[in-house]
């Protein structure tokens, strides 16, 4: 199967990094959590835009642990994402000849610097929501998998258009931000950050409305195309507040 033909499937896209041509600050960032040098190689930012990703993981029987008859732990705690995410990595890279040295560094234990290589591919701008919008889909897409091969996988980004994308307006500046009164916490605000302390504090409350669906996010009229459907968007809102309420309760 191509590659063109895997992404277009699993509802995915990629952007492919030279290592050399890539900021100082990012670099940097590299250097304090990886212990492998990249110099020379190519990154490879994959991320789902839509819900086509979670059709298919439905069509695989890879369903909302929230709902299963298994209630384990282990079985909670799995995230069927960055596991079906690594399938189609592998896919990827068979399909194209680049399996060989390849290693998949995001999912994986350590930090990888997804938002900043996102910005830099034109893929994502700051947004009220206090995470990243997309000119074409919104706020529904994912970073889902960051990997080095030895020779691009696609398309190689240089540093002029890498300079042009950080430097895009986002799309939010003349938008009538339908997003902050839309959000009960008052969390989201047109001119300020987003205040995450407010929006994790009502999440937890007895009297959310925000456990399975981010009502702000939900406002954005930006890809309204590509809104995740209620399941999906439950699932994701439900392992986040189950990670929320652990580390309000660790405090």
């Amino acid at each position: 199967m191509s590659i063109n033909l895997i992404l277009d499937t699993h509802g995915l896209i990629v952007h492919t990094f030279a290592y050399n041509t890539l900021p100082n600050t990012i670099k940097q960032r590299f250097n304090k959590t990886q212990q492998t040098d990249y110099n020379n190689r190519f990154l490879n930012l994959m991320a789902n835009v839509g819900g086509k990703l979670w059709t298919q993981m439905n069509a695989c029987e890879w369903v909302d642990v929230q709902t299963t008859a298994d209630s384990s732990n282990t079985h909670k705690n799995k995230n069927w994402f960055d596991e079906r995410s690594s399938n189609i990595v592998h896919e990827l890279l068979e399909s194209s000849g680049l399996q060989d040295n390849a290693t998949i560094i995001y999912p994986g234990a350590l930090p990888a610097p997804l938002i900043l290589l996102g910005e830099l591919a034109g893929w994502s701008s700051p947004s009220p929501l206090g995470l990243g919008v997309n000119h074409s889909y919104g706020p529904w897409f994912a970073y889902r998998a960051l990997f080095v091969t030895d020779e691009p996988l696609g398309p190689v980004s240089n540093q002029e258009a890498m300079a042009i994308a950080a430097q895009t307006p986002s799309p939010c500046v003349n938008c009538a931000a339908p997003c902050v009164s839309a959000c009960p916490a008052k969390a989201v605000k047109k001119d300020d950050s987003f205040d995450i302390h407010r929006c994790a504090a009502y999440r937890i409350s007895d009297t959310t409305t925000c456990a399975t669906l981010c009502h702000a996010r939900n406002a954005c009229p930006i890809g309204s195309d590509y809104r995740y459907s209620n399941d999906q968007h439950s699932y994701h809102m439900t392992r986040a507040l189950d990670a929320l309420q652990q580390w309000a309760n660790r405090g």
